[in-house]
């Protein structure tokens, strides 16, 4: 059976995989060199509502109640119901 699981290979060449894996006999594995960057465990527990808006980020953020009422959002179907 074959299972793909996200993980990175440290510069030592441990394997470190993003889910707990329950491994209890030596296992066959593929492996599979993403050019990516990685992102660091913490930048991926970090609240992104504690993230600070730059000014710019803030004015658009400021204006938003006001741009939704001007643009209302209408969810519609072209689908005839009989």
């Amino acid at each position: 059976m074959l299972n793909t699981l996200r993980a990175t290979v440290t510069p030592a060449g441990t394997i470190v995989f993003d889910e707990a894996v329950d491994v209890t006999h030596p296992t066959a594995v593929l492996v599979t060199l993403l050019e990516e960057p990685v992102v660091e465990p913490k930048a991926e527990t970090e609240d992104p509502l504690s993230w600070q808006l730059t000014d710019e980020e803030k004015r658009i953020w400021d204006e938003f109640p006001e741009f939704r009422r001007q643009h209302p959002v209408n969810f519609n179907s072209m689908e005839t119901t009989e």
